[in-house]
């Protein structure tokens, strides 16, 4: 979402200079300018445009009202998995716009430790935007401005969601060729960078866009407590990748039918049942999380699942490993659902 200005007198436009501050050449990192050859909307969005880097002379154009920095060619397994997430999305999102999974509760058991006031004043980055439901979020938190970047076409979705906000830009552009500067005071990326070629290299180009003092949040399957999935589903999801996507979701309702009874059960089942469950069944817990999403939204949990190509299982010291890796403080780990891993760093004020 670019927000333009029009001047009647000397008759051009010009984009919101915070905004297009945030955003530089991914090739070469220079500048952008605005070219003023351009379709703009009622609302002052710049639907049709390009922007063009001051220093190597690229473009890239602005379609649909979101800025476009994809590459030419995407590996296949990379394609496939942006494609899937992309048809996801776009099929999804009144599911997941009016749903509990868009819930500010739910987003701040992912961040967890940052609370909503962590966001007043501060220019925020969510990587891995999906349909900008978090986007919409970190507004209402008090975020000054709030950049949600996604290589799939749910970028379309984010912006149809979230162009009411004038301090919000919606960029369409890979993890690892991010057009951002070092610019960002808190970046997270929720379950994003295990659908990623290389999750902890991803994560250290996110960390390249905080100023010092800046802070990360990431949220990422583990390996620990998802044996099941590892050893059940990892194999199905070689041909479930590759169904035809309408095919996929049908599948995934079916699936969804036994998962959504089983969720319910966890609720009413006497405690001395569920505490010796708790022991015997890793996944337990995760239960009594789904336990808050009606049936059509634990379907589209599966579908997410059993979708992508690329999916990695984090272990522990190996996720705390990326922050470290990249000299962050004040490092946080902590497990979620028994299944999943979030984390915390703070940028430090002298350089790595």
């Amino acid at each position: 979402m670019v927000r333009a200005i029009y001047d009647a007198e000397v008759q051009f436009v010009r984009c919101d200079p915070e905004l297009i501050a945030l955003l530089c050449c991914p090739r070469c990192q220079g500048g952008l300018d605005f070219l003023t050859e351009s379709e703009i909307h009622e609302d002052g969005h710049v639907e049709a445009g390009q922007l063009s880097c001051r220093e190597c002379q690229k473009t890239y154009p602005i379609i649909d009202g979101v800025p476009r920095f994809v590459p030419a060619s995407l590996a296949h397994n990379v394609n496939d998995t942006v494609e899937g997430f992309g048809f996801q999305w776009n099929r999804a999102k009144s599911l997941v716009r009016d749903g509990h999974l868009s819930s500010p509760e739910v987003f701040l058991e992912y961040i967890e430790p940052i609370a909503p006031e962590y966001f007043k004043d501060k220019v925020v980055l969510d990587a891995g935007c999906g349909t900008g439901r978090f986007v919409q979020h970190a507004v209402d938190f008090g975020g000054r401005l709030v950049v949600g970047v996604d290589l799939s076409s749910s970028v379309d979705v984010a912006l149809e969601n979230t162009r009411h906000l004038k301090n919000v830009l919606i960029v369409q552009a890979d993890i690892f060729q991010l057009p951002l500067r070092e610019a960002f005071n808190y970046v997270f990326s929720l379950g994003v960078l295990h659908h990623t070629h290389d999750p902890k290299h991803s994560f250290a180009k996110l960390v390249v866009t905080l100023v010092p003092d800046g802070a990360i949040s990431a949220w990422v399957y583990g390996r620990e407590g998802n044996g099941w999935i590892i050893a059940f589903v990892n194999p199905l999801r070689y041909v479930t990748s590759r169904l035809p996507r309408h095919l996929l979701v049908a599948l995934s309702f079916v699936l969804g039918l036994p998962l959504y009874v089983l969720s319910r059960l966890v609720g009413v089942l006497p405690k001395h049942v569920t505490g010796w469950l708790s022991g015997k069944v890793q996944f337990t817990e995760y239960l009594n999380f789904l336990r808050r999403f009606d049936f059509r939204e634990q379907a589209h949990m599966i579908f997410d699942h059993l979708v992508p190509q690329l999916t990695a299982y984090i272990r522990r010291e190996e996720f705390a490993d990326w922050f470290a890796a990249e000299g962050l403080q004040a490092i946080t780990i902590s497990q979620k659902t028994r299944n999943s891993w979030r984390g915390f760093g703070v940028k430090s004020l002298l350089e790595k």
